[in-house]
């Protein structure tokens, strides 16, 4: 929840939208309304859960300096579509 303060002595209209990662839906309540000089306004901000989030990943030490890593994120379906993220690298430390 966010809390939005009206600074000036009149009302003000606002709109709130939300950008985020394509993996991420999010919604904003009110989208829209009017802030009241006296008291302030709650904006919800909520992720709309539309799947089942689920990974797993692995790093392994080769060396003092040396990590590999492997990660593997699913996004489970509840309907016809899901999503599967497979992240492998190689870190060094200098």
């Amino acid at each position: 929840m966010i809390q939005v303060y009206n600074i000036v002595s009149g009302a003000k209209s606002f709109r709130s939208l939300v950008s985020a990662d394509s993996g991420l839906a999010l919604i904003t309540l009110p989208r829209d309304g009017t802030l009241d000089p006296q008291h302030p306004t709650n904006i919800v901000v909520q992720p709309l859960t539309a799947g089942l989030n689920a990974g797993v990943g692995v790093t392994l030490r080769a060396r003092d300096n040396i990590l590999l890593y492997a990660n593997y994120d699913a996004i489970l379906p509840t309907s016809n579509t899901s999503r599967h993220t497979v992240a492998a690298g190689l870190r060094v430390r200098f």
